[in-house]
């Protein structure tokens, strides 16, 4: 991976959820990531930016980061509320509320960071630069 990180911050709108979204695969692809990696880059940033958007709180901001971190590809998507997102597993014909379950299953690793200053949160994920969805 070649290029260091990179990060934009964009308003908390729906708008957002787009830019958000072509932001990361851009700058994914900066780092060297393949198409099959990119396709997963596009669906993880679009759950977790439409989620920042969702639950962050109104007139908020939403940061999105993409860099390396060592062998793995690694996006942060930051906001202004201090709740975690959970993964809800147990409605599977419900509409909605699936997005941390595709984070769960298709990345190496995820978590939460706490922002003590604003009261907001960091959501990572890695990826491994060679990730395909797996069936």
């Amino acid at each position: 991976m070649k290029a260091p990180h990179q990060q934009v911050t964009l308003d908390a709108t729906g708008d957002s959820i787009r830019r958000g979204r072509s932001f990361a695969v851009r700058a994914a692809r900066d780092l060297g990531v393949g198409p099959q990696t990119l396709a997963v880059v596009e669906l993880l940033a679009s759950e977790l930016v439409t989620n920042a958007v969702k639950f962050g709180g109104t007139n908020g901001v939403v940061r999105v980061g993409v860099r390396p971190d060592g062998n793995l590809l690694r996006m942060e998507v930051s906001d202004c509320s201090g709740t975690s997102p959970t993964v809800d597993a147990g409605r599977p014909a419900h509409l909605g509320g699936h997005g941390m379950k595709l984070v769960e299953t298709l990345c190496e690793d995820w978590g939460v960071t706490r922002d003590r200053v604003t009261g907001g949160k960091t959501v990572w994920l890695t990826l491994a630069p060679d990730c395909t969805f797996r069936g």
